[in-house]
Parts: structure tokens; C-alpha cells; sequence
């Protein structure tokens, strides 16, 4: 029996879609955390988004290094925008209410709008996991909380079969420590270097 290993969110779920509500939020969050404007907010957020959709070396940073593009998806974005969008407040020293530490800053941003997360399939996962399940080990591996994606699934099955989940997997997290130099591969025309040793996620 082949073992088949899925992601969860953009690929049993449309990502696009479940995750508007959750960047209206960010970007309400963001304003009232900070104190800057929220019209302020939208026009610098919108013009980094234009600079960063122009720059494939931009993205998820684990230990100062790009880990995962900034397209990858809309919750990548987000992020990438928020920390390029703190620095430029911070040059510009006008008084605003700014974390000391940025990464704790949105790493806290997430977690708190990820509540806002709506539930969209897509079209099609129902019969595609019933197509597997009974002629195949399924496991689904995720960066999300393992309960929450529990959940989705029961939702989307009706509950018929358990499909296990290994959730919290970290898949953006060098096993290296801040003062080494991640190993990583530099693919062939490639924009930038694929950092490997994703520890968590091999576990």
C-alpha cells in the first residue's frame, strides 16, 4: 500500500479564499497595534506588495534566511509585507507604537488572526480523499495546529474516516543555529539558495 502524505491548507482548502477575512483583520490589527493610520496602512502595504511580487528573493524568514517564497501563499504575504512595512516605520521614527521585536510581533499577529480563518474547500477534496482513502495510507502533515485541522477534516468527511494528522510540523524551521551557516542547495537559474536540514519537518 503506497503511503501518500498531503498538506492541508491550499491543498484540501483554497487557501485564497479562507484567507480573506484573515488579511482584512491583519491589516486592522496591525494599525490599531502600531497607531498608524489605517489608510497609511493600506497605501504602504500596497506599494511593498508591488516591490516584493518583483522580487522572488523575498519571503519567510527563519535565522535572517528565506525559507519560503513570499507567493507561496496569502499568509506568506502577509507576513513578508508586515516586516518590510515595520521597517520602514521604523525609519521613519515618527512616534509609533512598535515592537522591539518584530518576530515575536507577528508571530503573535498570526496566531490571533488566524481565528478569522473561514473554512473553503476546495472543489473537489471530498471525492479526491475518497478516491484515496481506501487504497492508500494517508497522512496529512501541517504547519497548522493539529486540533484545528482535525476539525476541518470532520467537517468535510462528515466524519466517515480518520485520516491521521501531524500538525505544528514546522516546515519553514532550519535545524541550524543562529550563528551557523544552513546547508542548502542553489538550484540551476534558480533566484535564490533552497536552505535544507528542515529538522521538525523530517521528524
Amino acid at each position: 500500500m503506497t503511503n501518500i502524505i498531503l498538506d492541508f491548507d491550499g491543498t484540501i482548502t483554497d487557501v485564497g479564499e479562507e484567507s480573506k477575512p484573515y488579511i482584512l483583520y491583519h491589516i486592522e490589527e496591525f494599525s490599531r497595534r502600531t497607531g498608524v493610520l489605517l489608510d497609511k496602512v493600506n497605501t504602504l502595504r500596497e506599494i511593498i506588495r508591488e516591490e516584493i511580487l518583483k522580487n522572488p528573493r523575498e519571503g519567510w524568514l527563519n535565522y535572517s534566511k528565506v525559507v519560503a517564497p513570499a507567493c507561496a501563499d496569502p499568509y506568506v504575504m502577509e507576513s513578508t509585507i508586515s516586516r518590510k512595512l515595520l521597517d520602514k516605520l521604523k525609519e521613519e521614527n515618527e512616534g509609533y507604537t512598535l515592537p522591539s521585536n518584530t518576530e515575536d510581533f507577528l508571530s503573535e499577529l498570526f496566531h490571533v488572526c488566524s481565528n478569522k480563518v473561514n473554512d473553503v474547500f476546495r472543489k473537489g477534496s471530498k471525492d479526491f480523499l475518497d478516491n484515496i482513502i481506501n487504497s492508500h495510507q494517508v497522512t496529512i502533515v501541517t504547519n497548522s495546529k493539529e486540533e484545528k485541522v482535525i476539525r476541518k477534516l470532520e467537517r468535510l468527511t462528515n466524519a466517515e474516516y480518520n485520516i491521521p494528522v501531524y500538525g505544528n510540523a514546522k516546515k519553514y524551521c532550519l535545524e541550524n543555529g543562529l550563528n551557523e551557516i544552513p546547508e542548502s542547495t542553489h538550484p540551476e537559474e534558480f533566484p535564490r539558495p533552497v536552505f535544507l536540514r528542515r529538522g521538525e519537518y523530517y521528524s
